[in-house]
């Protein structure tokens, strides 16, 4: 996690055409995005990742009122 911006930063490897393909027909993939396949045994640290995001975030609401706008 970028600490300065709370942006996740993932480590995975692109996904093989047919995967990309099917995300472009699902949802579309911007310009300037890719898609990134997370192996199972690092499935857990996006997970905890956005756990804490959401503590946070709570964290935050206490203070300004408006977390998450």
């Amino acid at each position: 996690m970028d600490s300065s911006t709370l942006d996740l930063a993932i480590l995975g490897w692109t996904a093989e055409e047919a995967t990309v393909e099917e995300c472009r027909a699902f949802g579309g993939i911007r310009d300037d995005g890719n898609v990134v396949r997370i192996p199972h045994r690092m499935a857990s640290i996006p997970c905890r990742a956005l756990e804490r995001l959401e503590e946070l975030d709570a964290g935050e609401a206490g203070t300004s009122g408006d977390a998450g706008n």
